[in-house]
């Protein structure tokens, strides 16, 4: 129960206290609230209503203060023109009820105040509004809350306003739950009571972004997606080691999202090279070709001068293992060249460019033995005499690159796996 002995009142009739923001239940969780205090309006008359069970220690001290103050007030009695500013030293001798929070609960111990009705409340509102600031300079800007007694239809707890030179924020906190009597306010804290030996169990959670996720750019295809590397660590803690490092024994969760065509990666070429043959095979099933993954930096002019140069080249069969490592056969660079491709008719171009020089005598033995794409075979026709070239036309051109793609890749793919040991090579 608070006691209004206090050397000022607010407009003469109410108690004003300067308090930490963090000693208020609720007002402490509205995390805009500028500054460390905020000013609590009540009732100057004592009330029954208060937060938390009495503290005999706590009621005897208001007791004592309230026989050692004994003023009158008389000095803010007679004209209407007399008035005096609440200075910051009258606030805080004010402040006789201040209490540390209680960890466990997360609010405090106790708060007690006297509330006022949810029309005088308003009152005073309207003037901390409209009229004059009646605290001194040094509280402007300073957030004051009007104790309600939740009997109005909102069930309001707090009205609050906050003023500055250019921003006015109000504050309603409301009650959602439903009445509770003397009697069932009792049961709680029995219930409290039982819990106070007991210590809260705290759980802190830690996530380092080692690659963060990040929007795509201009530059970016349209169907990329951003990767993502995460570490997320769990813990049992104190509340006062919440932010505190995870310790070495804590377990941790890796978070892996590879993305795809994000160049961060590793391995960004290989999804390039496998987006452009996924919307080959694509043409091929719908008729469309958009050469999605295309190598755009490549000059036209240069994709047909590497084509030419490629075309000059004569070596011998591959039959050796030892080519897994680091070789290219004539198909592999053959689709290298051709992924600077832009379009369907640059695609028939190149593969006319080939097979006009198979048809004029081109022998290339530079193709692996096992090699199953269709230009693989042309050229083996081509050596052995026995050459039969199909028609450039319809879905035959984006065939035959495709199956060069595919050797390529699958080749790739098992020399990477061999390479880093996941598997022996005598059981490919």
């Amino acid at each position: 129960m608070g006691h209004g002995d206090c050397q000022s009142l607010l407009f003469d009739k109410y108690r004003a206290r300067l308090m930490e923001t963090a000693d208020v239940p609720y007002v402490s969780a509205i995390s805009t609230l500028p500054g460390s205090d905020v000013i609590i309006i009540d009732s100057n008359e004592e009330t029954s209503n208060e937060t938390g069970s009495e503290d005999p220690s706590v009621l005897e001290s208001g007791r004592r203060i309230s026989e050692e103050s004994g003023s009158t007030n008389s000095e803010y009695a007679g004209s209407p023109l007399k008035f005096s500013f609440l200075t910051l030293s009258k606030l805080q001798k004010n402040d006789k009820y201040r209490f540390k929070p209680d960890v466990l609960l997360g609010l405090q111990k106790q708060f007690i105040s006297n509330p006022l009705s949810s029309a005088e409340a308003g009152i005073i509102l309207r003037k901390l509004n409209f009229d004059n600031w009646p605290f001194e300079k040094s509280l402007a800007g300073i957030p004051a809350f009007i104790m309600v007694d939740a009997h109005d239809v909102l069930k309001t707890v707090m009205l609050g306003v906050c003023k500055s030179d250019k921003v006015y924020t109000s504050y309603r906190i409301r009650y959602f739950g439903t009445e509770l009597d003397s009697r069932s306010w009792g049961q709680v804290e029995e219930v409290g009571a039982l819990f106070q030996p007991c210590e809260a169990a705290y759980t802190a959670h830690c996530t380092y972004s080692i690659i963060p996720e990040m929007p795509s750019t201009e530059n970016d295809s349209e169907n990329r997606m951003s990767a993502y590397l995460h570490l997320t660590i769990k813990w049992p803690c104190k509340f006062d080691e919440l932010l505190s490092k995870p310790p070495p024994q804590a377990p941790v969760t890796l978070i892996i999202y590879p993305g795809w065509l994000d160049s961060r990666t590793p391995y960004f070429d290989w999804t390039s090279e496998l987006q452009l043959i996924l919307s080959l095979g694509h043409a091929l099933r719908t008729g469309v070709l958009s050469f999605a993954g295309a190598d755009l930096s490549a000059d036209v002019s240069d994709v047909f001068k590497n084509v030419k140069k490629l075309l000059k080249t004569q070596t011998t069969l591959i039959t050796s293992e030892e080519a897994y490592d680091d070789g290219m056969d004539f198909t592999d660079r053959l689709w290298v060249a051709m992924t600077g491709c832009r379009n369907y008719g640059m695609l028939v171009d190149i593969l006319g460019l080939i097979f006009n020089a198979l048809r004029n005598g081109y022998k290339n033995t530079m193709v692996r033995f096992d090699n199953k794409s269709q230009m693989a075979r042309f050229l083996r026709d081509a050596c052995n005499n026995d050459l039969m070239l199909p028609r450039l036309e319809g879905l035959t051109p984006i065939e035959i690159m495709l199956g060069m793609g595919l050797e390529r890749f699958q080749r790739r793919c098992v020399s990477e796996i061999v390479s880093n040991g996941y598997i022996v090579i005598s059981f490919i």
